[in-house]
């Protein structure tokens, strides 16, 4: 099985306005029995993209991730072009599967946006299935924290160098391999659901335990989960006297 891993590092959190300023990719090789499978990296691809139209690069972003102005105005390559051999690597080496830490919610969204951006790439990335490790793989409890960082300190190992794109690829596809493939894979085919947790003030931190998040602008606390969750996820906010509403 053939795998590639992916993470952006973005010059903010909304597609329709940010832009991709760092590209990790990682073919990642699954060989043998999915029960049992053996784990490697094949080829590591690591860019800067950047063109003239790009936003200004905030210092929090800067602070975050330690890529500066400077940097991408050097070493930042066209969008397209960095899209077109990325959309190269998973037709000519047949990825069975992109795998993305939140991809669901943040990855994807801003791959689909840069290609609507470069209509002259012919993207068969975007007819290869996903696998979310936020959300897909078969943890035997509830971790205390479902961010990369967290989950590669409670699997034995510290990222180096959080929030730049190889290393985050890295970590997840490590963290990844500690788990049956044939179960990750079966996971990621089970729909995903968002959720809200109607929670007051005084118990937020019930919703902050469970891996929820905070959207100010909605003003929720909500979480994406799988659809065969739902029944778990309502007894246990029930059991905390929190009702819990699917969101749209």
């Amino acid at each position: 099985m053939r795998l590639l891993g992916l993470d952006f590092e973005t010059t903010g959190l909304d597609p329709k306005k940010d832009r991709i300023i760092e590209l990790g990719a990682v073919l990642w090789e699954v060989e043998g029995s999915l029960i049992e499978a053996k784990h490697r990296p094949l080829l590591c691809h690591d860019i800067f993209l950047y063109e003239r139209n790009y936003p200004k690069l905030e210092p929090i972003i800067t602070d975050l991730t330690g890529i500066t102005q400077e940097m991408l105005e050097e070493f930042g390559r066209d969008p397209g072009e960095v899209l077109s051999q990325l959309n190269e690597m998973v037709k000519e080496y047949k990825v069975d599967y992109i795998v993305a830490h939140n991809g669901t919610s943040f990855d994807r969204p801003f791959l689909q946006a840069e290609l609507a951006r470069s209509p002259h790439v012919f993207a068969e990335i975007q007819t290869v299935p996903w696998i979310d490790t936020r959300t897909d793989l078969p943890f035997e409890k509830e971790p205390d924290s479902v961010k990369l960082k967290y989950l590669a300190a409670d699997h034995g190992f510290i990222n180096p160098f959080a929030h730049r794109a190889m290393f985050d690829v890295l970590t997840m596809l490590v963290v990844m391999s500690k788990y049956n493939m044939q179960e990750v894979v079966a996971r990621s085919k089970v729909p995903n659901i968002k959720v809200k947790a109607m929670v007051s003030f005084s118990k937020k931190d019930i919703a902050k335990q469970r891996s929820y998040h905070w959207d100010g602008v909605l003003r929720v606390w909500h979480r994406t989960i799988k659809e065969d969750q739902w029944e778990d996820e309502v007894k246990y906010f029930a059991d905390h006297g929190v009702s819990l509403e699917k969101m749209q």
